[in-house]
């Protein structure tokens, strides 16, 4: 499924995935953060999804398993495993720096587990080259939105790396 038919298709769905977990929850915030949520873990997943079928039904049992998780006080986030670039030429390396990236990629990674998934999910989108528009669509919200939250994770995870000295 290409980029494009996977955005549309998300866009047709949003109001389904809205009503399936409203069917379930009164509080309308609740219910635009799961289906922001699900559709952002479809996105993270969109490689699976050769069928509409098959993505619209898994989309709408995840959401109603998160909202099912909700009534009963239950909110796990699930860990995005984002792939740190490399940086210099391969050939100006030697063992100790190799040693150094190598703990400084994974203080890097545990302070991004530490984002809460939607930061986590905004980042690894913005990361594969994804436009703060096609952003929006995905996750239901405005560009404007995304780009503050995108900001404000970059931010935070410049401080942390500032005060922890990475």
């Amino acid at each position: 499924m290409s980029t494009s038919d996977f955005i549309t298709l998300i866009g047709s769905l949003r109001p389904l995935l809205t009503q399936h977990a409203s069917a379930l929850l009164t509080n309308r915030e609740e219910v635009e953060d799961i289906v922001q949520d699900v559709l952002i873990r479809m996105w993270l997943l969109r490689e699976r999804w050769t069928d509409e079928t098959e993505l619209r039904r898994m989309a709408l049992a995840s959401v109603r398993n998160a909202a099912l998780n909700v009534l009963r006080g239950h909110r796990h986030t699930e860990a995005i495993d984002l792939r740190l670039a490399e940086t210099g030429p391969a050939d100006d390396r030697n063992p100790l720096r190799d040693m150094e990236h190598k703990e400084t990629e994974q203080r890097i990674a545990a302070l991004i587990h530490d984002l809460p998934e939607r930061g986590r999910a905004y980042l690894q989108m913005r990361a594969e080259g994804l436009s703060y528009n096609e952003i929006a669509v995905i996750s239901g919200t405005s560009e404007v939105n995304v780009r503050s939250r995108v900001s404000r994770v970059r931010t935070w995870l410049l401080e942390q790396m500032r005060m922890r000295r990475i």
